[in-house]
């Protein structure tokens, strides 16, 4: 109908064409073979997800989203294991030593 106006068509014309160029050019190409879940990812991605949802990660354990009380609750000795300038250097992408060598 546009052919019958002179009205310009604007886009991907004769895409026909261009698919069976595209389709000839690749009929002899060979996939590579499935392979072997050797580790059985898949299941226990699957077990995963049921038990515990499909949302994995989170903010639970972020010591820098934690409140001074849940950090101290969290540790082992009863005091908050994080100064302000610590939570700040993680915040920033730094890192902080631990006093291990």
């Amino acid at each position: 109908m546009a052919q019958q106006y002179d009205v310009p068509i604007a886009g991907v014309t004769e895409i026909e064409e261009t698919v069976k160029k595209d389709l000839e050019s690749i009929k002899g190409l060979k996939l590579p073979k499935k392979r072997v879940d050797r580790f059985k990812f898949k299941d226990m991605l699957a077990n995963f997800k049921f038990d515990y949802g499909s949302v994995m990660g989170g903010h639970h354990y972020d010591v820098t989203r934690m409140t001074k009380a849940a950090r101290i609750e969290s540790s082992y000795d009863g005091k908050d294991p994080l100064s302000a300038e610590d939570i700040d250097a993680l915040k920033k992408g730094g890192r902080i030593g631990l006093g291990y060598s």
